[in-house]
């Protein structure tokens, strides 16, 4: 579940306090590198980056990301029970028809055995 909220990739050393200290100015070189690197490499992240830097209100930051990230798993979950059903989610004339040729088959089978 955690890693639907980390959408950053592990290998790379970029998490949400890194992005925090890179948009108030407080990032390292070797760190504001990094960020720059992935915002020419990907243009959703350098979206992400300038939607970032428009919140002057860092307490509402911190909400907006609480409240994503309840979001994100309460999708997660939702999504987790829509694939669970999924399997029992098979039309009822489809099972009737497998049961039925299977039935055939064993009949046949019984009797070609029994003559």
């Amino acid at each position: 579940m955690n890693d639907l909220l980390d959408i950053l990739d592990q290998d790379v050393l970029v998490n949400e306090q890194v992005l925090e200290k890179y948009i108030a100015g407080t990032a390292t070189h070797q760190e504001q590198h990094e960020i720059e690197k992935m915002m020419l490499q990907s243009a959703d992240f350098e979206a992400a980056v300038e939607g970032l830097s428009a919140f002057k209100n860092k307490e509402q930051l911190a909400a907006y990301n609480q409240m994503l990230k309840k979001t994100v798993r309460a999708l997660a979950q939702k999504n987790k029970k829509k694939k669970k059903y999924k399997l029992l989610d098979t039309e009822p004339w489809t099972i009737a028809a497998v049961a039925i040729i299977l039935l055939l088959c064993i009949v046949c089978y019984l009797v070609i055995k029994l003559m």
